[in-house]
């Protein structure tokens, strides 16, 4: 009988060691998935973004050239070199246009022309790895942030006096908002579009795709994060403005689905104490979507239209080539209501940054 208890006991010990062992396998497993999802999703996500064939951006070309000449510049951030452009406009100071994900330096360019009519000098730029720019990606969310901070130092050299406002959208309203504390020649900033912080846009949107994978993901997201930018890594944009001195300007569409009010710095604004951030929400369609903000009705009815039937033609296809049905689309294109800025929103902005600088 002894025997027996002395055996029983061992085969409840060998199953016990044989569950600790099965247990740390599937935990070793899971963590080691989960680090290499993390760096194929942020290698996948987050490569380099060449301006598409088939795409919706008034262009620089030589007839905007010849209105509105500029030149060409360079600066570093990090190890890479970024694209500049520099178009001079007049004495009130300098625009800094910072726009969103995988755009560049021309993604806002019907804007940069009604600041250039209204006597402002204006800098935009293509972000790591980014069209003109090199790097082998766009790194991630936190990126632009840095890119916008390197600019801002080469503007401080190139023109040390010059007040300097900030015109940015989605992603690069993100970064605006989270550069003020750290760039006093900066006199205020607009924020179209921007989101809360860098890590909860990742997650927020990987739910909506993938749910329960994304709750496990997550602590990998943060560190792969992390891991990438360090302390600069998942700021709040929030917090930024509400430490900062400066006047911000926080613009919501109500139907935005890319930064909707979940993870949008608009919605975190309630709860700021700061005088100096104003917000405006956008509920009219169309002009109340993410990239519509700043259009006009007809210029918002018009991009939509056409995005929309590209869109269609990415989920038929995968991805649009020049030919056939894009070059359908494309053809034709009325370019000057395609970037057709709202009036109103443009003066109002305008007005903000001149009390800004007065």
């Amino acid at each position: 009988m002894a025997d027996q208890g002395a055996s029983s006991r061992r085969d409840r010990s060998c199953l016990v060691r044989k569950m600790l062992v099965g247990i740390s396998i599937l935990l070793a497993a899971y963590v080691v998935l989960s680090l290499v999802g993390s760096v194929v999703i942020f290698r996948t996500l987050f490569g380099r973004k060449e301006l598409p064939a088939a795409n919706l951006e008034y262009a620089y070309t030589e007839a905007v050239g010849r209105r509105y000449p500029r030149t060409a510049e360079t600066f570093p951030s990090g190890k890479n070199l970024l694209r500049g452009y520099r178009y001079a406009g007049g004495e009130n100071g300098t625009v800094v246009i910072v726009s969103g994900f995988a755009g560049g330096a021309d993604t806002h360019l019907p804007e940069a022309m009604y600041f250039v009519d209204h006597g402002w000098t204006v800098f935009c730029f293509d972000g790591t790895g980014a069209r003109e720019s090199e790097g082998s990606g766009v790194m991630g969310l936190s990126q632009l942030k840095l890119d916008l901070l390197a600019a801002l130092a080469y503007l401080r050299e190139s023109s040390p006096d010059a007040p300097v406002v900030l015109y940015g959208h989605s992603q690069g309203a993100y970064a605006a908002a989270t550069v003020l504390n750290d760039c006093p020649e900066v006199r205020a900033a607009v924020c179209i579009a921007a989101f809360e912080s860098p890590v909860e846009t990742m997650y927020y949107h990987a739910k909506q795709r993938v749910g329960m994978l994304a709750d496990l993901g997550y602590p990998f997201l943060c560190l792969y994060n992390a891991l990438l930018f360090g302390s600069e890594c998942n700021e709040s944009a929030s917090a930024a403005i509400a430490e900062a001195d400066v006047p911000v300007l926080v613009v919501s569409g109500s139907e935005d689905e890319t930064v909707p009010d979940a993870i949008s710095l608009y919605a975190h604004c309630a709860e700021l104490e700061s005088a100096d951030a104003q917000t405006l929400r956008i509920e009219k369609p169309p002009r109340n979507h993410h990239s519509t903000l700043w259009r006009s009705e007809d210029g918002a009815s018009y991009f939509l239209e056409k995005a929309d039937a590209l869109d269609a033609l990415r989920d038929r296809y995968g991805d649009v080539k020049p030919g056939g049905e894009a070059d359908a689309i494309l053809r034709g294109l009325d370019y000057e209501k395609l970037g057709e800025a709202d009036a109103a929103f443009m003066e109002s902005v305008q007005e903000f940054f001149l009390r800004s600088v007065s």
